[in-house]
């Protein structure tokens, strides 16, 4: 549908509604409580998908669009890569 929002971005290229840029910061994969690489990349994608699809909920029906960005320490990047597959911009 036109204006819809997908997995790959918050604001389309046909949605010209301005944007409101929500952040999650990855800082480590885990190492403390001892998950291994794979349970904590599993742990970061699905709280981010929770969180996107909340977000993209409160804005079907907003005058805003929105998209998502991830602060992601260097330490994390292996246990947070998948965030870009379900929406996330990585910085």
């Amino acid at each position: 549908a036109p204006g819809e929002q997908t997995a790959d971005a918050g604001a389309s290229d046909r949605d010209e509604r301005p944007v409101v840029a929500y952040a999650v910061t990855i800082t480590g994969c885990g190492e403390s409580k001892h998950y291994s690489k794979a349970d904590a990349s599993n742990l970061i994608t699905q709280g981010a998908v929770v969180l996107r699809h909340s977000i993209k909920l409160a804005h079907e029906s907003s005058r805003y669009g929105f998209e998502m960005y991830a602060f992601v320490h260097p330490s994390a990047r292996e246990c947070s890569a998948s965030l870009n597959k379900v929406g996330y911009k990585s910085l």
